[in-house]
């Protein structure tokens, strides 16, 4: 048995020569997924750029790539949360948990309405860090390396769209903001460029890092790196703003999360993996999209046009979601995570 489970790591890897697995199932699997997600992303790029759907076929084709990987890559969340707090609350870990879920959920929602500009801001800021940690392996850099590689590379899904695409973006955040657009997206994309000019020096740094390290000690983590830097960035400034985040946010981010929480229950199968993944994650994600499902009904019956409505559920509903599904991840690492992993 313990034969047959070398010999599954070591096909999922990649790595079939003689005396080469990974030091863990999940190093494999992010190792076939990464070549699957280049794939992806060159395939969905070259229809978006010589396709070019238009605005109602980006936003629906989001709305189901969230429906469908978005929203389930979260929807575990209460495991952790009962790593977390059934060892000190007992039974009472699913009410405390499930109240304080929805309270963190819906006190992003009220400061939207309250304070939509801000609450934005925030949102993309949250956001970019809540990537780069998700994306970055502590590979030996040191802890200034590591900050700036997860600033650098957290920010691209977010700065290289607004860059390349500002006209889009304004007005998928005019529909995000409302009232104060007229004011407050032009700073705000104003913000964010200037960022991005701050930022650019950092990427080219981790770049230079991973290049030197490929080049001097072969080191193919480096040189995979480099490959989904480069698709990402292609992707981020040739295609339409919301196709290029539907492939990061679906693609790279999610299906990294998801594969990271079935290798922390299921480490030797991946396909019965997927399938409990599955399973376990089909409530919370049912009652995600019964809300979301709702929201757009009583937008649309308040008057909101269906493109604006779809935009607002579903990027408000990410931050909704965000917010809980962050803080959990960063109190679990601390307990149960290894070094060289990334955190959810």
């Amino acid at each position: 048995m313990a034969a047959h489970a070398a010999t599954h790591r070591a096909g999922l890897s990649g790595a079939a020569t003689a005396g080469t697995t990974p030091r863990s199932p999940l190093d494999g699997w992010w190792s076939a997924h990464r070549r699957i997600a280049l794939r992806l992303t060159l395939i969905v790029g070259l229809i978006a750029v010589f396709v070019a759907p238009p605005l109602p076929a980006q936003l629906v084709a989001l709305a189901i790539g969230v429906a469908l990987l978005g929203v389930p890559h979260g929807a575990l969340d209460h495991r952790l949360g009962r790593d977390l707090l059934a060892p000190r609350l007992g039974r009472a870990w699913g009410v405390v948990f499930g109240l304080g879920y929805l309270a963190l959920g819906a006190l992003v929602v009220a400061l939207w309405i309250a304070f939509p500009a801000a609450t934005l801001a925030g949102f993309l800021l949250l956001s970019a860090v809540h990537f780069g940690l998700g994306d970055v392996r502590r590979d030996g850099a040191g802890p200034g390396m590591y900050a700036l590689e997860v600033l650098a590379r957290g920010a691209l899904p977010i700065a290289l769209p607004i860059v390349a695409h500002r006209a889009e973006v304004a007005r998928v955040f005019d529909w995000l903001i409302g009232a104060q657009a007229a004011t407050a997206t032009p700073r705000l994309l104003d913000g964010v460029g200037d960022a991005a000019l701050i930022l650019a020096p950092a990427l080219i740094a981790v770049a230079g890092r991973h290049a030197h390290r490929w080049l001097r000690d072969g080191a193919t983590a480096s040189r995979d790196v480099l490959l989904e830097l480069a698709a990402l960035a292609a992707i981020l400034l040739l295609a339409p703003p919301l196709i290029g985040f539907l492939v990061y946010f679906c693609v790279w981010h999610s299906a990294r999360h998801t594969l990271e929480t079935i290798a922390q229950s299921m480490p030797a199968r991946l396909d019965l993996g997927l399938v409990r993944f599955a399973r376990a994650a089909a409530p919370l994600s049912l009652a995600t999209l019964a809300f979301a499902g709702a929201a757009w009904f009583g937008l649309r019956a308040g008057g909101t046009a269906a493109d604006p409505a779809l935009v607002r559920v579903v990027f408000i509903g990410l931050a909704a979601l965000t917010l809980p599904h962050m803080l959990l991840c960063a109190a679990h690492e601390s307990g149960t995570r290894s070094e060289g992993q990334p955190l959810c």
